[in-house]
């Protein structure tokens, strides 16, 4: 490999140990890499990513290489070569975090340097070990620690994308809010112990009965809300899709059945929901107004004595007559 090469590399080090991993993400780090060894080699170059299964303390096993491939000596973390490529293993102390692939020229096997390569390649295994832990944090942060549901930070910043995308490509979506009926109860009577079982059988009950790209949120005490789209509807202006009725029905039946469970309870008081739904486009057209809508829903449900589920469109007159 030639000085002004090996220099280029190692400025490309360099500029590495600058980076904030807050600002790159796996994805991105992972193209950065390629991009860099293609530049500066001529040589096609991928990047895998492994998912974390351990997580970020736990060494994660390696397989055996295959018997073609044959380890370059006195390289630390050694790169392996075939006969078409080499494996530079993306390791950070102890963990490996993928694999930088390089292709090797069958006519000039030793126009890379491993060294350099590997330098490279080590630099960007710590920052993808630090990016990897910042996306871990940000996953965290938007988590409700109790339910494992998501938190309102989460709820909100994913309405207001879905309010966006909507508007763009024209498709429904349902905002469904939904409270446990006399919560305040098996807190005063039986402790906050149970209160949080009750909110942790509901979590659960909520995410066997969505499917899993609806996004499933606690938003606060004991108050729940699902974000529930159908974009095989895009483009139509027909009536209101009925999967959030469907959906909310299901739940609230479910919801009845927790408390005669024998492996659930426990719970001297039965467990109930009352839901208010509201749909875009048809109810409202803005985030703030889509939430209104709901929560009134959700109002008249309670006032009309709870365990109920009120559809802001279809249950348009009892919800304004309640609310009166």
């Amino acid at each position: 490999m030639s000085t002004s090469l090996e220099a280029s590399l190692a400025a490309r080090v360099a500029v590495l140990n600058e980076l904030n991993s807050a600002d790159l993400d796996l994805s991105r780090l992972a193209v950065l890499l390629a991009s860099w060894v293609r530049e500066s080699l001529g040589l096609s170059a991928e990047v895998k990513i492994d998912h974390p299964v351990h997580g970020d303390s736990s060494p994660v096993e390696v397989d055996a290489p295959p018997s073609e491939f044959v380890p370059f000596a006195g390289v630390p973390q050694t790169p392996l070569r075939t006969e078409t490529h080499w494996e530079f293993p993306l390791v950070f102390r102890g963990v490996r975090l993928g694999r930088l692939l390089v292709e090797a020229p069958k006519d000039d096997r030793e126009s890379v340097c491993p060294t350099i390569v590997q330098d490279l390649a080590h630099e960007f295994a710590r920052l993808l070990h630090q990016a990897r832990r910042f996306e871990k944090a940000k996953e965290e942060a938007l988590k409700d620690e109790l339910t494992g549901l998501g938190n309102r930070r989460l709820f909100e910043r994913t309405l207001k994308t879905y309010i966006e995308t909507a508007r763009e490509q024209r498709f429904p979506f349902s905002v469904l809010l939904f409270d446990v009926d006399h919560f305040k109860r098996f807190n005063d009577l039986w402790g906050h112990e149970t209160g949080d079982r009750v909110l942790k059988l509901v979590a659960d009950l909520l995410k066997r009965v969505f499917r899993t790209d609806d996004v499933v949120c606690r938003i606060g005490g004991e108050e729940f809300a699902v974000l529930l789209c159908d974009q095989r509807l895009q483009g139509r202006d027909s009536n209101p899709p009925r999967e959030a009725r469907i959906f909310g029905e299901r739940l609230q039946r479910e919801a009845e059945r927790l408390s005669e469970d024998p492996t659930v309870m426990g719970l001297l008081a039965k467990i109930s929901l009352s839901g208010g739904v509201a749909t875009f486009p048809w109810d409202a057209q803005s985030a703030e107004e889509l939430l209104r809508e709901a929560d009134n829903a959700l109002y008249a449900a309670k006032r009309a004595g709870r365990n109920r589920i009120y559809f802001a469109d279809e249950d348009a007159d009892i919800i304004a007559t309640l609310a009166g």
